[in-house]
């Protein structure tokens, strides 16, 4: 469990793959759990991430911050940086556009047409960081946060995320992996103080270990 920041009002702390952010059917503690733990205090997810994937989670400590950071989310005021290697080669630069539909039974999402019932608008903007072979290392400005959004909009578009088992029909049968994907970044400004916060962790995604 890395803290990156903590004051009086948030938290930001790194989240391994393979850990939830928050208490879910399995027995294991959640990241939620470990920091409520060492703090001694209840605290308020903001930015959820899925259990195989790692990066920046952030929490409030009261609930009227977590009601603040919550509209701040809401308004596009929390800007969201990811780092992903995609299996395939892509434009260097777009923005991918769509709706997704959740299925809460199979825990799946899908892209599906415009006013298609619970569907829910979801847009990201990408820019390429580096190509090796086959694959493409991404910056990803997400700009909605939709179940399963960065993993189903690139399947859309190429082969899906690096070791995504559920999203690319690469790794359908594949054992022990996890997606390529890493939420590196949180920018705001500070609920209370107003000051701008930059909050970075390194990706660990090193595009020529793929072999």
């Amino acid at each position: 469990m890395n803290i990156l920041y903590e004051d009086d009002y948030l938290i930001v702390a790194f989240k391994e793959a393979k850990i939830s952010s928050q208490k879910d059917k399995t027995n294991s503690e959640s990241l939620e759990q470990m920091l409520e733990k060492k703090l001694n205090t209840k605290l308020h997810i903001i930015t959820r991430l899925d259990k195989t994937v790692m990066g920046l989670s952030l929490f409030a400590k009261n609930k009227e911050i977590a009601n603040k950071l919550t509209k701040m989310l809401t308004e596009d005021k929390i800007k969201k940086t990811y780092h992903a290697i995609i299996d395939g080669l892509i434009p260097e630069e777009n923005k991918i556009e769509s709706y997704i539909l959740k299925d809460s039974r199979l825990n799946l999402s899908k892209i599906v047409n415009k006013g298609n019932v619970g569907a829910k608008y979801a847009l990201l903007y990408y820019k390429t960081l580096e190509v090796y072979k086959n694959y493409t290392k991404v910056e990803i400005d997400l700009k909605t946060g939709r179940h399963h959004q960065i993993r189903v909009q690139f399947a859309s578009i190429s082969n899906g995320l690096y070791g995504d088992t559920k999203y690319n029909k690469n790794f359908k049968h594949k054992k022990n992996v996890y997606p390529a994907l890493c939420a590196c970044k949180l920018e705001f400004n500070h609920p209370i103080t107003n000051k701008k916060l930059s909050i970075k962790c390194d990706d660990n995604l090193n595009i020529k270990d793929i072999k």
